[in-house]
């Protein structure tokens, strides 16, 4: 049996003939521009995958990258190393009390007719986030949704993540700025981990879409007819191009007075804008 090659040192790597192909392969298939001006971070991680597949250099690692199914499945893989998860329940609580004291009153009242609410969780990661909408909906509007159609896609880039999320089982760092109430209170103990009532996931449902490459929106992928888009911390890893591409897009998922929540730094500055 042939033995697996040692990962080459980042700085190595970085300099070989194909790097810069390769990373361009990878930011435009992922939308990861975060990586443009970061060649040793993103040559260790490749390092570690060039080294597992059994490739020698960038060049037989994007022909691999490029070759059916396997060089899907190996970039799936090479994603979960790229993407970043870090996320907490309530996080960022200005904008959950934006959410609560103006958009969800609005659009309650907005929709009392169609008694319907949907909402997208645009790079959820493991979770958290379409988790805390839902905790906060239904704690603190249940009796104004009684009877209500109430839905929450979470979508991300990140097969790894979205199973986990879809598992609804948290360690104690996902609890770091809550107290013990709120964890006790919406989650059953399940060893060294916290496992989420089942009232709180009725109606989430999360589904894998790359922003970067896969359409929207869709009516097929039901990716459309938002109330409200959450997409929080993630157009920061996009280039300001991907962002000026994305961003209308997310205003044609939007019903007319929609809702767009982005994360604190990331502010919408085209012009003309769709959105007010």
């Amino acid at each position: 049996m042939t033995p697996r090659p040692l990962p080459q040192p980042p700085a190595t790597l970085s300099r070989n003939a194909g790097f810069s192909r390769l990373k361009a392969h990878l930011i435009e298939h992922t939308g990861l521009a975060y990586y443009s001006d970061k060649d040793e971070t993103l040559a260790e991680l490749l390092a570690m995958r060039l080294a597992k597949v059994g490739v020698p250099d960038c060049g037989a690692y994007l022909d691999f990258l490029q070759d059916g199914a396997a060089g899907e499945t190996e970039l799936d893989a090479l994603i979960a190393e790229l993407t970043i998860g870090e996320t907490y329940f309530f996080r960022h609580r200005e904008q959950l009390d934006a959410l609560r004291l103006t958009v969800f009153p609005e659009i309650i009242r907005r929709n009392a007719a169609t008694r319907r609410l949907r909402i997208w969780s645009a790079g959820c990661a493991s979770g958290e986030e379409p988790y805390s909408l839902s905790i906060l909906l239904k704690d603190v509007f249940k009796r104004e949704l009684a009877g209500w159609d109430v839905s929450i896609l979470g979508t991300d880039i990140n097969r790894d993540f979205l199973a986990r999320a879809r598992e609804g089982k948290y360690g104690e760092w996902a609890f770091r700025t809550n107290s013990d109430e709120f964890k006790q209170g919406c989650f059953r103990p399940s060893g060294k981990f916290w496992v989420l009532n089942p009232e709180y996931r009725e109606g989430i449902t999360f589904q894998y879409h790359n922003l970067a490459k896969h359409p929207f929106p869709s009516l097929v992928q039901n990716i459309a007819a938002f109330d409200l888009i959450v997409c929080r911390n993630v157009m920061i890893y996009f280039s300001a191009e991907g962002f000026e591409k994305i961003i209308p897009r997310f205003h044609d998922c939007l019903v007319e007075e929609g809702w767009l929540l982005l994360g604190h730094s990331e502010v919408v500055t085209l012009s003309p804008s769709p959105f007010k």
